[in-house]
């Protein structure tokens, strides 16, 4: 999860830092994980289904498996947002 969260475009993302610091302290990885999937997955079946998951480190496997698959469209959308934030020279002040 570290080099997830590390690499773009998820290690971009707002809060990304902060899940990274998560991580290396005594607070258990699949409390992070957890957040995460929380934090950042939107499809309700699945997090439905993370939450009945009993085994732990399928959660897990799932929910960076689930990170992993959403890397293309954050990618898209933070070289979008990017795009439109940066101007092309300075602004006029009208």
């Amino acid at each position: 999860m570290q080099e997830l969260l590390g690499a773009e475009p998820l290690g971009t993302l707002p809060g990304a830092k902060q899940f990274r610091q998560m991580l290396g302290t005594d607070m258990r990885t699949t409390d992070v994980a957890d957040l995460l999937a929380f934090s950042f997955l939107e499809d309700i079946m699945l997090k439905q289904s993370l939450l009945a998951e009993g085994d732990v480190r399928g959660r897990v496997r799932r929910i960076v498996k689930a990170l992993e698959e959403l890397r293309p469209s954050l990618a898209a959308l933070v070289s979008a947002v990017s795009r439109r934030s940066s101007f092309p020279g300075r602004p006029s002040m009208n």
